[in-house]
């Protein structure tokens, strides 16, 4: 196989150019994500709100990593190839997607984010950046439909980054905490 150095490289079911997506990459992939506009806002899906104005931010998964952004017009081409999405613009070539938690096979997710699994409201936040953590403790409470969901650190880590605070108000799938896993400590015989 010629390598052109045009798509990066091809790596299983991802095409991977070197480096981060640019910002107007991430945004284009948001807006390819979106249905087409709509008054109506039972079919919008466009983050409708009573007495508010609608949520724009879009959780989307750019090149397998989690970006969340408000969508952006760019001159892009969008290519279903197969199951993956493949977004084209200035030469490069980016797959995206919905952000998809990954299970593996001690339940926990892979890819360490711990996403909003309904709309509502964060309670509680019952750890801080930097803090370890360790699979099961409770991360964040909240609450959605007259209910309190505690959240749970998925695997033992370190919590990377969290992206919310007490009062924010979020929609379904929203990233609320990045949880990077704890390095592996060699056992000595």
């Amino acid at each position: 196989m010629a390598h052109r150095g045009h798509l990066g490289l091809y790596d299983g079911d991802q095409l991977i150019p070197g480096g981060e997506p640019r910002a107007e990459v991430v945004g284009s992939a948001a807006t390819a994500l979106l249905p087409a506009m709509s008054t109506d806002p039972w079919t919008a899906l466009r983050g409708f709100r009573i007495n508010a104005p609608p949520d724009e931010q879009v959780v989307v998964a750019v090149g397998g990593r989690l970006y969340q952004t408000t969508p952006a017009a760019a001159a892009a081409s969008v290519a279903v190839i197969g199951d993956a999405r493949v977004l084209f613009l200035d030469g490069e070539a980016w797959t995206f997607s919905l952000p998809v938690a990954e299970q593996s096979r001690d339940g926990g997710t892979e890819d360490g984010a711990l996403l909003a699994p309904m709309p509502g409201r964060i309670l509680l936040i019952d750890t801080t950046e930097g803090s370890t953590v360790s699979k099961g403790q409770k991360l964040i409470v909240m609450e959605a439909m007259k209910m309190e969901l505690v959240l749970s650190a998925p695997f033992e880590g370190v919590v990377e980054t969290l992206k919310v605070k007490i009062g924010d108000q979020v929609t379904e799938g929203t990233v609320l905490a990045m949880i990077a896993s704890a390095p592996q400590v060699p056992n000595d015989p």
